[in-house]
């Protein structure tokens, strides 16, 4: 059974591996090296250095070993996949350590799902899954929710939008389906459920609508509001893909059966208001990064949305005359003759008139066509559209079009429907192959066609167009709020635009692949509309609070997130971190406000023109106390302390002690350091005390700005899901008891002995259903209960064993195991016990649960 297992995984994950068979020069092939299981408790850096080290072995040069590694497989399996000739690979597979070599072949790849929402953790968006744990499940995949879309209109006709088996129109909606020019009431139905466009402002301010460029009705003209809609809200659709079959699979909306209401109109007001009838409005950061201070739509009652990538890529290489081959990515659908082609770099190949400052970035009308014709191009990404570089090339008669990123934008590579054969390199890459065409009389390249891959790639990272922070209008008020997928994502299209959104481009397709935080924000919408349905009387700040505080910091490695420089990404990029929608159905705690609170906080900054008949109170509100999941100081004092409020919206009693993480140059001090709740709903305030001197040259800074966090960690919660009545296991010498509970199954083994007591050994194998925490603690037999400070993560689906041997020591409590159970001095004094309790934590105890804090 194990060797059939292992055969499966191993074949999952060479479906998986980038298929660029056709791809290389000379005899290169794509091989996979299999190196069996792992041993050892090696990092995953010094795994992925092994494997460096046997291509090194068989390659002339350290570069050439670097560039030909495409996936170091560091997890489930021990191996990787590269670039290697046929003797390559035979010299390596005569290593003793080597079990097997075997070449990829692109006639099997497997394709998957359109991806966003399955990295975000649910996949059951796409597949109809019945997991009863899941937010989709709970939330009846949206039912009864209406999303609301302010954006560039919707294509009505697209399969994303149809309303076969959805619930009627809800009997609280009273909007309209308004009719217009290509579009009548008939095309509103159960799944859009109202259409409405506003353009007198538009047309007041820039004079009547072009008509050559859109409509007056709720009809998308653009693409840009039917992708997001469809991202938020779409049903789910077979067989989707782009233009060039990218991406293929099945799309899916985040709640495909919540309704949509659809309003065309580029300006969004009335926010607060909005908030004010418990409506949750989420806004895009804005896509004006790497710089710092771009981020927009930072009032504190709306949920500010950066983008992040996911775990899918379209390779499509580059390969030099000297062998050389560069990793890009590219959906286009043309490709160029497998043979190499006169490679050029756009600065040398320019119109005599062209500003030096212009110079090398392929802006229209800068190529010379005598100099490009029948040439591949290099142009730096740099000022202008992506795509309009390519179509200039194109123009001036190039067959091929490398897009190279400049040092701003680094290791950010966004995919665009070029109109010929491209790929987009890394700045690095792009230096590489400049260089090449600098020291080589007679440059010559080719440019693989591209595919869709899928999994064993670090993500997400932070990319460089999203907008960062601080927060210029309200420094007090850290934004962005959250991160999610906005970097390359697949949704439907309007079939009045092309691809690639330009006016020149014809072409016409169902689904397209886009980026921007406008992508990101319509996931964290769909999560919303979810999180509505299950928790109905929620706030917009709870809600809020509910994504903020579960959301995760480390990526799917495990290790920090970066951004598309390879720094490490800090709050002024994603705030908390990139959401996690499972996780946000059960957050614990939740920092809630109400509408006069931000009535307060617009005091507590100097607006006194307010809402009627609302007046400033005389004594002003700082500004640090709106209860808001985060905190930033914007100017250095020597102290500040800010006031907090949690509300308790798990099971009633439970208990929260905090955790923090000091910024760099800062005192900290939370108090009451525990939490008592009795009931839910229940509210306690705390405070923060933030004393400013020490080093404030370590840790992650920014603009001089230092960052930590503060983590609430449940003690006890009342759940006894093993108890003296109800399955406590007896540990004795022989045999071992299974207790099944809930989606937990807990297997007690027998205690043995090492005649030191404090040595003395049982296990637990825990099999769960869900992701959560597992403590363990004793009973003693007045009913008093000891913690451990054994604590265990589950997985779902990983079994986990847990070794109890010194349970624990606090102050002077000791807990251990002895020959007849288990034993514990004092609070119990020398009491044996013959009880293990297992307490049951669902929801989320790790992560950026609290307070970034801002200092400078």
């Amino acid at each position: 059974m194990d060797n059939c297992n292992l055969f499966i995984f191993l074949q999952f994950l060479f479906l998986l591996v980038p298929l660029l068979l056709a791809f290389s020069a000379q005899d290169n092939q794509v091989y996979i090296v299999y190196l069996g299981e792992h041993h050892g408790d090696k990092t995953h850096q010094e795994i992925e250095e092994n494997h460096h080290s046997f291509l090194f072995s068989v390659k002339e040069t350290e570069e050439d070993a670097k560039s030909s590694l495409i996936y170091s497989y560091k997890r489930s399996i021990n191996g990787f996949a590269a670039f290697l000739t046929q003797r390559e690979a035979s010299e390596i597979s005569k290593r003793e350590e080597v079990v097997s070599v075997f070449q990829s072949h692109p006639r099997k790849y497997a394709l998957h799902t359109t991806r966003s929402w399955e990295f975000s953790g649910l996949p059951e968006a796409t597949n109809s899954s019945k997991d009863k744990n899941s937010l989709l499940y709970k939330s009846g995949y949206g039912k009864g929710v209406i999303v609301g879309m302010l954006d560039t209109g919707i294509w009505p006709e697209s399969e994303s939008f149809n309303d076969e088996g959805m619930d009627d129109v809800p009997q609280q909606w009273n909007g309209t389906c308004q009719t217009g020019e290509a579009f009548n009431t008939s095309q509103c139905n159960k799944k859009i459920i109202g259409a409405r466009y506003y353009l007198k402002g538009y047309e007041a301010h820039l004079g009547p609508l072009n008509k050559s460029f859109d409509v007056k009705s709720p009809r998308d003209m653009n693409g840009h509001g039917t992708h997001t809609a469809s991202t938020a809200a779409g049903r789910a659709v077979k067989n989707t893909f782009t233009l060039g079959s990218f991406a293929a699979g099945i799309a899916s909306g985040g709640a495909p059966l919540a309704h949509l209401a659809i309003y065309k109109n580029g300006i969004v007001i009335g926010c607060l208001h909005a908030v004010r009838n418990n409506i949750v409005v989420a806004c895009s950061a804005g896509n004006g990064g790497p710089l710092s201070g771009t981020v927009e739509d930072v009032a504190p009652w709306t949920i500010t949305v950066g983008a992040s990538s996911i775990d899918r890529v379209f390779p499509a290489v580059v390969v030099l005359g000297s062998g050389f081959q560069l990793q890009g990515q590219t959906v286009t659908s043309y490709q160029m003759r497998n043979k190499l082609h006169p490679l050029v770099f756009a600065g040398d190949v320019t119109k005599p008139d062209v500003p030096k400052n212009e110079s090398g970035q392929c802006l229209p009308d800068s190529l010379s066509p005598e100099k490009v014709k029948g040439n591949i191009v290099l142009c730096w990404r740099g000022e202008g559209l992506r795509i309009r570089k390519g179509m200039e090339v194109k123009r001036a008669g190039g067959i091929g079009f490398i897009l190279g990123n400049n040092e701003a934008y680094a290791n950010d590579l966004t995919v665009d429907a070029h109109v010929l054969p491209a790929t987009h390199v890394t700045y690095e890459d792009a230096l590489r192959i400049l260089e090449y065409i600098n020291t080589t009389k007679q440059p010559n390249a080719r440019i693989t066609p591209a595919q869709t891959v899928v999994g064993n790639i670090r993500a997400p990272f932070i990319p460089s167009f999203s907008s960062r922070g601080p927060n210029l209008f309200s420094p007090q008020i850290l934004k962005p709020d959250i991160a999610a997928p906005g970097l390359n994502i697949l949704a439907a299209w309007s079939k009045a635009s092309g691809p690639s959104m330009v006016r020149e481009d014809k072409r016409v397709v169902k689904y397209n692949i886009i980026s921007g935080t406008s992508m990101s924000c319509p996931h964290v919408g769909g999560v919303l509309a979810l999180l509505k349905a299950v928790h109905p009387d929620w706030s917009s700040a709870a809600l809020r609070s509910a994504l903020m505080t579960s959301a995760r910091v480390v990526d799917n490695e495990g290790k920090p997130i970066m951004d598309a420089t390879d720094s490490q990404a800090v709050p002024f990029h994603f705030r908390s971190a990139v959401f996690d929608p499972n996780k946000a159905a059960d957050p614990g705690l939740v920092y809630d406000a109400t509408y006069k609170d931000y009535l307060l906080f617009l005091c507590s900054m100097k607006f006194n023109k307010l809402v009627h008949p609302f007046k400033c109170p005389k004594r002003l509100p700082c500004p640090f106390n709106l209860n808001y999941p985060s905190v930033a100081i914007p100017q250095r004092k020597s102290s500040v302390t800010i006031t907090r409020t949690v509300t308790n919206v798990g099971p009633a009693q439970s208990v929260y002690s905090s955790s923090i993480e000091t910024p760099p140059g800062t005192h900290v001090n939370i108090w009451p350091s525990k939490l008592h709740f009795n009931h839910t709903g229940q509210k306690k305030c705390f405070t923060i005390t933030i004393k400013m001197g020490g080093n404030f040259t370590s840790g992650v800074r920014m603009h001089n700005y230092s960052f930590g966090c503060l983590r609430p960690f449940p003690k006890w919660r009342s759940t006894k899901l093993l108890s003296a009545r109800t399955g406590s296991v007896g540990l004795g010498r022989r045999g071992k008891r299974i207790v099944v509970v809930g989606a937990v199954t807990v297997v007690v083994g027998s205690v043995t002995r090492d005649w030191a007591p404090l040595r003395s050994v049982a296990y637990l194998v825990l099999r769960g259903g869900v992701s959560g925490l597992l403590a363990v603690g004793s009973e003693c037999r007045d009913g008093s209960i000891l913690e451990s400070g054994y604590r265990i993560k589950l997985v779902s689906g990983v079994d986990q064993s847990l070794m109890l041997g010194l349970v624990g020591y606090t102050g002077s409590d000791i807990l251990g195991f002895g020959w007849e159970g288990l034993w514990f001095w004092g609070v119990c004094g020398w009491d044996l016990l013959r009880t293990i309790r297992v307490f049951w934590w669902r929801f989320p105890v790790e992560g950026y649960v609290g307070f970034p804090v801002g200092s400078g």
